[in-house]
């Protein structure tokens, strides 16, 4: 089974919201969110979005033989603009201090459809999201890395994490 913990950013205060985990041998996988609802536009909705994705991703890394992940959800204040690179650095944070060897940086409005898509870490930075929910389905990398991108804690650590800057 799972662990979903909600790290918070506003307050910089972190707390967990915990299931009961099945100890593997496996890798830890850690999937981290950056998250923000009910601000603006496309923020909207974002919480029933989180609970349909944790639901979603749980079946979907069970069906593909994986027992031993966490849900990291970096939540922000609803002021100012969103910083999704600061959200994800703390997501990061959290997930070394449970000991997570495999990242997935990953939107919550993002579901995988490809069915060999399966998380699993293949030794170096991946692209999860060439195929989703979100958009039409599309044959080629697109031009950008967002969605879900997979690493392991070691290439985090190499590229000193996401940019600070980045707000919208």
């Amino acid at each position: 089974m799972s662990r979903l913990f909600l790290v918070i950013l506003a307050a910089c205060v972190g707390c967990a919201l915990c299931m009961e985990v099945v100890k593997d041998t496996s890798p830890l996988l850690c999937i981290l969110v950056a998250f923000r609802d009910g601000c603006g536009w496309n923020g909207k909705g974002r919480t029933a979005q989180l609970d349909l994705f944790v639901h979603n991703m749980t079946a979907w890394l069970q069906d593909r033989g994986h027992t031993n992940f966490h849900f990291l959800v970096s939540e922000q204040t609803q002021r100012g603009l969103f910083n999704k690179g600061i959200l994800f650095n703390l997501g990061a944070l959290a997930a070394f201090s449970m000991g997570c060897e495999h990242l997935v940086f990953h939107d919550v409005d993002q579901l995988p459809l490809h069915p060999l898509n399966d998380y699993r870490y293949t030794g170096e930075p991946l692209h999860l999201c060439v195929q989703t929910t979100q958009n039409q389905p599309t044959s080629g990398i697109q031009p950008h890395v967002g969605g879900a991108l997979m690493m392991s804690s070691s290439d985090y650590v190499k590229l000193n994490g996401f940019s600070n800057r980045h707000w919208r």
